[in-house]
């Protein structure tokens, strides 16, 4: 039930973009892939890691990269029935009919999964009889399954095969390729081993319309043509791959006219030299290039656009992401502005750059072994393993709501949104800011990774937590946080906040700071800066993470107001939160206070009490009591009463330290207190 209940708050979250519903088979027409309504704009995603691992996306690389060498040191750490049941586990949890129903509900139309063939059929040298192929039903049956969650979801699957027999590319986590045994382009055995893979997966699928096509071959890196560039970025032939696809494409036609087929170049896809004939080989092909860390413009793929131009064949981008929010939607304007297809990588890992990041503490200890810390007893690893399956699930994994925002809605012109729900008075955690475009919710001046066109690394977020945007966050170890802080802020950059409910009022406004170096920020409430005449110092605290309050006082707030806006005019701190706190409410009737109503904290040890005093022995009628925590959620409530002359009340959920706003509702009138939970 909770599964359910979390899957429906989830899809509550995004009306989504629509998505086109499957209807016949995707196939190419001159430069355009269409079904029977025509021109078809592929919106894809790939669920990356499930039935392939690559260590990077677990934490892993630094020891175990490749599948087989996760396996093995799994094995190593526990032994073989423990690590059997851990991939068990693995393909059960990854994905799941529940992860499906997202996907579609987000207005994706399509899955690109990536298979590895170990699935399928056995690694040539295990064949009981060389030469011979047998097969393996766990692949099959994971693929029925999935169709049919696609079908019943309105969505097209794409095939992709992602680790091909013997491994297809020097970088080898991409296949699992193992350089102790034969590649792909080593043995004949592993090729004839893919052809028939093919085959038999057209066989099996060849009626099927909510199959989006056949990716052939995932991103072949190998030198082919011996030109002394092991990713194959210079090879002029690539007779090898144009061997291996028209076998391919030949086994896949014996069985199957209906489905497109997808071409992937040498050099992590993008290489087609010697490739232009298959245009001509096949009518129902499109080349599949890949899109990773480069300018989105269309000077950055005026070459790939020549190619579709000059052999009149459809484009897809098969693969691309792993980038900021803001390279992510501007990737897909630009693709469905030049009539592209697009799918992005990937769905889950250890990462805050998609949908859902995996979170779990007991596989640190792996990860740490892995990056030179102590090798885990067996009962620590079994335990980290058990817990890391478990914690696939998407009611395990932390939601990434602005990268699917990035993707799904921001191309299409959805505005900003806000991230959290921010009420004043309370705290309003400076991590939490809008959801939206760079330039409208928020300003940073590094906001995406260009090195594969500038050949410069650089982090959109620097702290690589919590938020996929470019403002930079860390971990925060301040007392009062929502576990994270702003760090390395520039001159220039800002924040937009979305407000929700204001208690009309004057205020004292607190940021909460901290720096080896003094600075200088300021806050604008709608349009108005709070200090207009000169910016709010901040001091030199002695550290990043040395907090201090600076304080703002007699500010006033109006009721009516939208938003509030950050600004750092002299960076170089850290920030922790904005805490208001309201010293005057300007809704307060002169009755009330002419009454002698009054609300006092009195001392307790295990809960929030508060003393409810009049001098006069008017009586009221209490018409409700609320107490809000910093984020401005109800912590709990309590019923209506007569009172007079005096009262108290004790809270007893407010278990958690920190600060706590109480309002008390007196007939018509209103009185806010701030509380202080030690």
């Amino acid at each position: 039930m909770y599964r359910i209940l979390l899957l429906l708050a989830l899809m509550s979250l995004f009306n989504g973009i629509k998505a086109v519903n499957v209807n016949g088979y995707l196939k190419a027409e001159g430069t355009q892939i269409v079904n029977n309504d025509g021109n078809f704009i592929i919106r894809g995603l790939g669920p990356g890691g499930w039935m392939l691992q690559e260590g990077y996306m677990f934490g892993t690389a630094n020891m175990a990269g490749t599948q087989h060498q996760i396996r093995a040191m799994l094995e190593d750490l526990t032994d073989k029935a423990t690590t059997d049941l851990f991939y068990e586990q693995w393909l059960a949890n990854f994905f799941k009919l529940e992860d499906v129903q997202l996907v579609a509900h987000w207005g994706f139309n399509s899955i690109r999964v990536p298979l590895h063939y170990n699935l399928f059929t056995p690694p040539v040298e295990d064949e009981p009889v060389q030469g011979q192929i047998t097969w393996l039903s766990k692949g099959f049956e994971m693929l029925d399954g999935l169709l049919s969650w696609c079908e019943a979801n309105d969505l097209y699957l794409i095939l992709d095969l992602h680790a091909a027999p013997g491994g297809q590319g020097k970088n080898a986590d991409i296949s699992d390729y193992d350089p102790s045994k034969p590649s792909l382009w080593e043995s004949e055995l592993n090729k004839q081993k893919m052809v028939a893979l093919w085959g038999k997966l057209a066989q099996r699928y060849h009626n099927k319309t909510h199959i989006g096509g056949y990716d052939l071959l995932n991103e072949t890196n190998w030198d082919l043509d011996n030109t002394g560039n092991d990713s194959g970025c210079t090879c002029n032939e690539n007779a090898p791959l144009l061997a291996l696809y028209q076998d391919v494409i030949d086994e896949i036609r014996l069985y199957d006219s209906n489905h497109i087929i997808f071409i992937e170049g040498n050099c992590w896809a993008n290489n087609f030299n010697g490739l232009h004939s298959l245009a001509d080989y096949d009518n129902n092909i499109a080349f599949s290039f890949h899109k990773y860390w480069n300018y989105n413009s269309q000077t950055e793929i005026q070459g790939i656009l020549d190619l579709r131009h000059h052999l009149n064949i459809p484009l897809y981008l098969g693969e691309t992401g792993e980038n900021s929010n803001t390279w992510l939607t501007d990737m897909v304007k630009l693709c469905e502005n030049l009539n592209i297809g697009w799918s992005t990588w990937a769905y889950k890992q250890m990462d805050i750059d998609d949908p859902f990041t995996m979170v779990s503490d007991k596989w640190q200890a792996i990860v740490d072994y892995t990056n030179g810390g102590a090798k885990p007893d067996k009962a620590t690893a079994a335990a980290a393993m058990a817990e890391m399956t478990t914690n696939l699930l998407i009611e395990n994994c932390v939601y990434n709501e602005d990268v699917v925002y990035a993707i799904t809605q921001l191309p299409y012109g959805a505005a900003s949104k806000p991230f959290k729900e921010h009420n004043i008075p309370g705290i309003i955690f400076c991590t939490d800011y809008d959801i939206g475009l760079l330039n409208d919710a928020w300003n940073d001046k590094g906001y995406q990774n260009l090195h594969g066109s500038t050949g410069i690394y650089t982090a959109p977020n620097q702290g690589y937590a919590y938020r996929n945007d470019g403002v930079d966050i860390e971990a925060c170890l301040d007392f009062t946080s929502n576990g994270y802080n702003i760090g390395w802020t520039e001159n220039g950059e800002w924040l937009k906040y979305t407000l929700n409910n204001i208690t009309e009022g004057y205020y004292d406004i607190t940021f909460r700071v901290a720096s080896p170096q003094k600075g200088q920020l300021n806050l604008l409430i709608g349009s108005k800066a709070i200090s207009p005449s000169q910016h709010i110092e901040v001091p030199n605290t002695n550290g990043y993470q040395a907090w201090s309050d600076v304080k703002y006082s007699n500010v006033f707030i109006g009721k009516n107001e939208k938003e509030i806006k950050l600004y750092i005019i002299q960076g170089g701190f850290n920030l922790n939160y904005i805490h208001f706190d309201l010293v005057t409410p300007t809704a307060l009737p002169k009755e009330m206070s002419a009454s002698g109503l009054q609300i006092k904290q009195v001392s307790s040890t295990n809960h929030l009490s508060v003393s409810i005093n009049s001098s006069f022995n008017n009586k009221y009628h209490i018409n409700q009591i609320q107490l809000f925590d910093m984020h401005g959620r109800i912590v709990e409530s309590k019923p209506d009463f007569l009172f007079s002359g005096s009262s108290s009340i004790s809270f007893n959920k407010a278990d958690e330290k920190g600060i706590y706003i109480l309002q008390l509702y007196a007939d018509k009138n209103k009185i806010t207190q701030k509380l202080i939970q030690r």
